[in-house]
């Protein structure tokens, strides 16, 4: 993989992080700082990325901030944050519970704004007591696509988490495979507490 280029800086791609229809995505190196930085098919998916992140931020939504964009080589670089994504964090152990109150916290600017997010585990990272969302994607409102309904399944480990960290390439342990009605009595009890 060649430099990206971002208004005339030069980022020295290190790792690839994400490759997918619309962009790909990249740990890059600008004097010495890491930055991830993505690089767009077209220049409508790099608007819509472009216009998420408006979104999101005028909304509260907590993401790695902009820092530089190039229409004309369509690439964007973001503020990089040193964490695990949550994803990982669950391949280890169970989630702490003040990642699930700043989870929350988001989901209530969603609900608020009345739009859904993508709540899979890997599209959050946790750094410093604060709770980012990396994806940027905005989904309208949907009832059966909301955290309660949808996204908490693959933060806590029952069968769903446990199918859809195998597909992320990450360890599973069957013997913390949480039951079904365990599952949902958990799903409950942090919807009660947190919302």
């Amino acid at each position: 993989m060649e430099n990206l280029i971002i208004r005339r800086r030069e980022y020295l791609i290190e790792k690839t992080v994400k490759v997918v229809d619309s962009h790909s995505t990249f740990l890059g190196q600008y004097k010495g700082k890491v930055y991830f930085v993505k690089t767009f098919v077209n220049l409508d998916e790099f608007n819509n990325e472009l216009a998420s992140y408006k979104k999101l931020k005028k909304m509260g939504i907590s993401c790695p901030k902009l820092l530089r964009k190039d229409k004309k080589t369509l690439n964007i670089a973001f503020q990089y944050v040193d964490a695990k994504n949550m994803a990982d964090v669950l391949s280890e152990g169970d989630i702490p519970d003040k990642c699930f109150q700043e989870l929350f916290n988001i989901y209530r600017f969603a609900r608020f704004s009345k739009i859904e997010l993508n709540y899979l585990p890997e599209y959050f990272i946790f750094e410093n007591g604060k709770l980012y969302y990396t994806s940027y994607e905005v989904f309208p409102m949907n009832k059966e696509k909301n955290l309660e309904n949808y996204g908490l399944r693959f933060w806590l480990y029952g069968d769903e988490c446990a199918k859809h960290l195998n597909d992320l390439g990450l360890p599973v342990d069957k013997n913390r495979i949480l039951a079904k009605g365990e599952l949902n009595k958990k799903i409950v009890l942090l919807a009660i507490m947190k919302w």
